[in-house]
């Protein structure tokens, strides 16, 4: 029976190796994902949900180790490398308590263990350092590998096109956009053993988690439908948004005692963000950043928010209540006029974005969107993210959102133009643009290839421009070229509400997109959340089935 106790030890320890492997590999997952490791790392094997090159990653250098003739050398320079870094991390938990004591913490333990646990790893650490000191140099040898990879991979920014080219051929983007038969030998061995999962797959395991961050101005949209007696009684015309004049305040009042109203999160960045979330139908995608007024309207919203997976981080004031949107629709349906009143939306401070918790969300994200109301209310806001996406080489995104935005706040719309990566408007949007920058013509598709056209802070990344045009054609113009992509009309019997069709496009859009999807697709997208959204009453979303593209891709990211 002597031969039992080999037998248990060389299990345990093949168990505890394995569980190592699996283990860590999502540590090196994770740190990609936060770009702070190699992009390839955060490839993910679909079936499996297994980050394969971060397994074989680990694994290679497993067998590194394995060179050590002398296990017990081996053992004790592992084992002070693995516990220094174990100690330090957790150093980090009452560094932040005393240093960020407002952080949001989901789970909060006493600061007892931690601590007790500090104490552990330094006598672990300390007394091999007096005992093995060369062993313990190999230790912090191999801690501070990560230091020149870091450099050269996550922090050298202007690296020799050479360079670029050469990991470009080991990175996600391009294991998914080239086929397979053209890559390298390495890169085929990858390709076998992992595939890069769509990011709308990996939100169980938080690789998606705030990847957008749209601003705006959120008001509570209250619909009533007319007969067009309001209309003429507070001077409001079909098919318009404004913003409400001192002659339109009774309205608010007037709609909610008088008719019967039905109350929805709004405000046209608002909207999307939770389109976004209903397609994706996983949490905290996206982070939505406004400001409230400390009401029961602010409860409402808020708690629709919530409810369709939005990361809510509202700014608060006691200042004004919650903005409103008087959403009146008439014609059967077909028509809709927008009045808003910004109220407590117009107290959104920059502030807000560079408190710790908002800046920190806002560096993690990869997609920016900002309507033109927001530049309303805080210009600097939407400037500051700009360039923060600029130095980042990330997305930023912005609709013009009305007419008067070209006409009235054409100052703050110019200034943040060189930084918009991608432009969506309608088709009288952009005939207001197409005045205000004397281009000279009505035609939609000229119109949006000037936009394109325009200068950008970043040349080497082409501005895309997106027109929508109700039931005509969307107009796609980039890299000097246009497209048009059809739409299915809805039988007008099936139409109840236009009200935040736009919107819901725009989330469409951008749900297809931070998965890295064609923009082709994007579009198709887009069209398929308006054409729901408009078949009920408000911007209401109650699609279950997921979206299917039917087009193949042909406008490459």
């Amino acid at each position: 029976m002597a031969w039992i106790m080999p037998i248990f030890v060389a299990l345990s320890t093949f168990g505890a190796v394995n569980g190592i492997l699996l283990t860590t590999s999502r540590l090196f997952f994770a740190g990609a994902r936060e770009k702070q490791m190699p992009e390839i790392l955060t490839m993910i094997q679909i079936n499996k949900v297994t980050p394969v090159p971060a397994v074989i990653c680990i694994a290679f250098l497993s067998l590194l180790y394995l060179i050590v003739a002398d296990i017990y050398t081996l053992i004790n320079y592992v084992g002070f490398a693995t516990w220094l870094s174990i100690g330090v991390a957790v150093l980090c938990l009452p560094v932040l308590r005393y240093t960020q004591p407002d952080l949001a913490r989901p789970i909060k333990v006493n600061l007892f263990f931690p601590i007790a646990y500090i104490i552990a790893s330094c006598l672990i650490t300390v007394v091999p350092m007096l005992a093995k000191p060369v062993e313990t140099g190999y230790g912090c040898l191999m801690i501070a590998s990560s230091i020149p990879t870091y450099l050269i991979f996550i922090m050298w920014k202007k690296k020799p096109k050479l360079f670029d080219e050469f990991i470009g051929m080991f990175d996600a983007n391009s294991i998914r956009l080239h086929g397979l038969g053209q890559e390298t030998a390495l890169l085929r061995i990858f390709f076998i053993f992992s595939i890069q999962a769509p990011r709308s797959q990996l939100g169980a395991i938080g690789g998606i988690e705030g990847l957008l961050v749209c601003m705006g101005n959120p008001l509570l949209d209250i619909s009533v439908y007319d007969d067009g007696s309001l209309l003429k009684k507070y001077d409001l015309k079909s098919n318009n948004a404004i913003l409400a004049e001192e002659k339109h305040k009774p309205l608010y009042k007037d709609i909610v005692d008088n008719f019967d109203v039905e109350y929805t999160a709004g405000g046209a960045s608002q909207n999307t963000a939770r389109i976004v979330q209903k397609i994706l139908k996983v949490p905290n995608v996206v982070v939505y950043m406004g400001c409230v007024g400390r009401d029961s309207y602010s409860e409402i919203i808020e708690k629709k928010a919530r409810e369709d997976g939005v990361n809510v981080c509202y700014q608060f004031t006691t200042e004004e209540p919650t903005g409103t949107c008087a959403v009146i629709i008439s014609n059967e349906g077909k028509d809709r006029s927008l009045c808003a009143n910004l109220a407590a939306s117009t107290k959104f401070s920059i502030e807000h974005v560079r408190r710790t918790e908002n800046a920190g969300l806002i560096k993690k994200a990869d997609y920016y969107y900002v309507t033109g109301f927001f530049l309303i209310v805080s210009p600097n806001s939407a400037l500051e993210v700009a360039k923060t996406a600029l130095e980042n080489q990330k997305l930023f995104i912005m609709n013009i959102s009305a007419p008067y935005i070209c006409h009235t706040f054409n100052e703050h719309l110019s200034s943040l133009l060189p930084y918009v990566d991608i432009l969506f408007g309608n088709e009288t949007e952009a005939e207001a643009f197409s005045e205000v920058y004397e281009f000279g013509t009505k035609d939609v598709k000229k119109i949006a290839l000037k936009i394109s056209q325009l200068p950008k802070i970043n040349p080497e990344r082409k501005r895309l421009v997106v027109i929508t045009q109700g039931h005509l054609p969307v107009v796609v113009a980039r890299d000097n070229t246009v497209k048009e992509f059809p739409i299915t009309r809805l039988p007008p019997e099936k139409i109840v509400d236009t009200n935040g069709a736009g919107d819901a496009f725009v989330g469409g859009f951008l749900a297809q997109l931070i998965q890295d999807q064609p923009y082709d697709i994007c579009v198709e997208c887009g069209n398929w959340a308006a054409s729901e959204v408009i078949q009920n009453s408000g911007c209401i979303f109650n699609r279950s089935e997921p979206f299917c593209p039917s087009s193949t891709s042909q406008l490459q990211q």
